[in-house]
C-alpha cells in the first residue's frame, strides 16, 4: 500500500489523505490545483504540509522562555510569533498579532491557557502563564 495525500498548490496544505495501491491513486481524478502525492514515509497533516513539492515540516513557534510574571501588570512573558496569528486567552479571542510578537502581563493573580493561532503553515501553538 501506498501513503498518499491530496494538496492544494497555493498553501501546501493536506486536504485529504490515506492509504491505497499505486494503480488507484493514478485512478484517482483531482480537483483542479489539488495535487495528489504518494509518500513511503510517515506524516501527518498537524506536522508536515508541502513546500515546493517536498514534504517539509510544518514551521513551530517557540514557547516563551519564563511562563511566570509578576501580577503587576509591568512583568512580561514575550512570545515571537508570525504577524498574523490570533491570541486566544482563557478560550477568548483577544487580537492578532501584527508585529511578530506578543506579550503578556497581568495585574490579576492566576494561570491563563494562552494559544497562538497562526497562519498557514506554522503550527498552533498552546501554553499557560502564571501571574502571581
Amino acid at each position: 500500500m501506498t501513503i498518499y495525500f491530496g494538496f492544494h498548490d497555493a498553501k501546501g496544505e493536506f486536504l485529504s489523505w490515506g492509504e491505497c495501491s499505486a494503480e488507484q491513486l493514478e485512478a484517482q481524478v483531482s480537483a483542479e490545483g489539488l495535487r495528489r502525492y504518494a509518500s513511503d514515509q510517515p506524516f501527518s497533516a498537524a506536522t508536515h504540509y508541502m513546500d515546493e513539492l517536498t514534504l517539509a515540516p510544518r514551521p513551530e513557534i517557540e514557547p516563551p522562555a519564563t511562563l511566570a510574571v509578576a501580577a503587576d501588570g509591568v512583568d512580561e512573558a514575550i512570545c515571537f510569533a508570525p504577524t498574523g496569528s490570533l491570541v486566544v486567552i482563557d478560550g477568548q479571542e483577544f487580537g492578532v498579532i501584527d508585529d511578530d510578537a506578543f506579550a503578556f502581563t497581568s495585574e490579576e493573580p492566576g494561570a491563563y491557557a494562552i494559544e497562538l493561532r497562526p497562519p498557514f503553515p506554522w503550527r498552533p501553538l498552546a501554553f499557560e502563564v502564571v501571574a502571581s
